[in-house]
């Protein structure tokens, strides 16, 4: 079975619903809402008064947190340390793929991506152990690629679980950042 075969499934509930990640634009990851453990749903950073599952948008240490994997992220692929960029993915990621056929796809699909220099932190929302967050990644010769990142809040991390092209930005295929989750 190939890559995008093996990658490409279903949804996160019925809020959920980014493109698949880094490098199946047109694909969907399955993250199971009902498998994320009570743990993570307890642990996971919501302002006081908040319900686990309301959708809010991101607090200051959630945003610092979320930029803090994916540039922990694109330095790894920067490093062509593809093993280490897997360790900023969730475990359900990682189940589906090895770390030559991520590189494979971030060389391919998204170029920008594996040399960045830099990322900016646009729009985020959080639901539970679930965030939406939109980065704009910062390329050779200042060329940017905006994508939106699908993380989930594991093993008391926020850990990236897809991306993939935001609609507008270069090479898009998919929807916008939906601001509701």
């Amino acid at each position: 079975m190939g890559v995008q075969a093996r990658i490409a499934t279903a949804g996160f509930g019925a809020l959920l619903l980014l493109i698949l990640a880094l490098g199946v634009a047109s694909a969907r990851l399955d993250v199971d809402r009902a498998s994320a453990s009570a743990t993570a749903a307890r642990d996971a950073p919501v302002a006081a008064g908040t319900a686990p599952s309301e959708v809010r948008t991101c607090d200051d240490s959630t945003r610092e947190a979320i930029l803090a994997a994916v540039t922990g992220q694109l330095e790894a692929f920067a490093e062509d340390d593809w093993a280490g960029a897997l360790g900023f993915a969730t475990d359900g990621f990682q189940a589906t793929i090895g770390p030559d056929d991520l590189e494979a796809i971030i060389r391919s699909t998204y170029p920008i991506v594996a040399e960045a220099s830099g990322a900016r932190l646009g729009g985020c929302a959080v639901a539970g152990p679930a965030a939406q967050a939109e980065i704009e990644v910062v390329g050779d010769f200042g060329r940017t690629q905006r994508l939106g990142y699908l993380l989930s809040f594991e093993d008391g991390a926020w850990r990236i679980a897809g991306a993939g092209t935001v609609e507008g930005g270069p090479g898009s295929s998919g929807p916008a950042i939906d601001p509701t989750i």
